[in-house]
């Protein structure tokens, strides 16, 4: 009988161990994809924004009404610095949780009991986050087409 615990133990820890790596592996992964994308996205539209703004106004006296394009323009910038700050703040948001993830795994494998409830919690914390992740770049699709 201690045997066959000592055995599920050992098992829990190895799945633990993979659990722990894919994790650590996943946060490396998004934090590696987000902070790349936001850095372009926001880079991108901010330019592109910026040279519409700077053509309006260089052109200013041949524009009969040059404050609307000029006005669509600065949108475009303030909808760029948008974009990537939700994105950000969606990272910001879930980095704890994934942390926290990780940090349960870890202390599995080296040979802590399963708490699933406190897994289910962290589980739930990601979640909530992801359940809006679809929102952070409507921003930077709204500065594209104010370029356009």
């Amino acid at each position: 009988m201690e045997s066959e615990a000592r055995s599920v133990q050992l098992s829990a820890q190895k799945i633990a161990g993979i659990q722990r790596e894919r994790q650590q592996n996943s946060l490396a992964i998004a934090v590696d994809q987000v902070t790349g994308m936001s850095k372009w996205l926001t880079a991108s539209l901010f330019a592109a924004n910026s040279a519409g703004v700077i053509t309006v106004l260089n052109t200013a006296d041949k524009l009969s009404g040059p404050a609307l394009p000029a006005a669509i323009f600065a949108t475009g910038l303030i909808f760029a610095l948008l974009s990537g700050t939700a994105i950000q703040e969606i990272y910001n948001r879930l980095s704890d949780p994934l942390a926290d993830l990780v940090e349960y795994w870890s202390e599995i494998e080296a040979g802590a009991p399963m708490d699933h409830v406190r897994q289910l919690e962290i589980v739930g914390r990601i979640e909530a986050v992801s359940k809006w992740s679809w929102a952070a770049p409507i921003p930077g699709w709204i500065s594209g087409l104010l370029f356009v």
